[in-house]
């Protein structure tokens, strides 16, 4: 499980790195207008980051209580 988390730590930075190059407008070739483009850039970097931090939360939260089941027994 821990390497799961190590994972989608590594996905949480991928993510909000593309989500800054995008709202910046760099190395992207899309052609819509600037305000849709930064208004989807906005979307992907708050609730994307929202969501993914609630998955680490979770998986945290998860080996913690594995561990102390483990322990228990």
């Amino acid at each position: 499980m821990p390497a799961r988390l190590i994972v989608l730590g590594v996905a949480v930075v991928i993510h909000s790195i593309m989500s800054q190059l995008l709202y910046a407008g760099l190395f992207v070739a899309i052609s819509v207008p600037v305000e849709q483009f930064r208004r989807g850039a906005e979307l992907m970097s708050v609730h994307g980051a929202q969501l993914a931090g609630m998955g680490l939360r979770c998986g945290m939260f998860w080996v913690k209580i594995e561990a102390r089941l483990k322990r228990d027994r």
